[in-house]
């Protein structure tokens, strides 16, 4: 039985009209840091997805073009964002 996150982003990978950037590992590592924080949160082990217009560290911000798919990747994580993903 595949576990919520390979559903997920086995989803993602067959919407390349709705994701233009799935990333897995970060998924993954995502996961697996939240892991022993596992009863807090309504919302904990909800799949959310980033609007790519917010800039994470490694990943080409496209806002949503495929035309900028080969534009740099972002080289650091904005401060909130940075703050939010310690919170879990």
């Amino acid at each position: 039985m595949a576990m919520p996150l390979d559903r997920a982003l086995a989803a993602a990978r067959v919407a390349p009209d709705v994701f233009l950037t799935v990333t897995g590992e970060r998924a993954r590592r995502e996961a697996d840091r939240l892991a022993p924080a596992s009863g807090q949160g309504a919302l904990y082990g909800a799949t959310v997805s980033w609007k790519d217009m917010i800039a994470l560290a490694g990943v080409v911000t496209t806002a949503g073009s495929k035309t900028r798919l080969k534009t740099p990747p972002h080289p650091r994580m904005p401060g909130w964002c940075a703050a939010r993903r310690r919170r879990g």
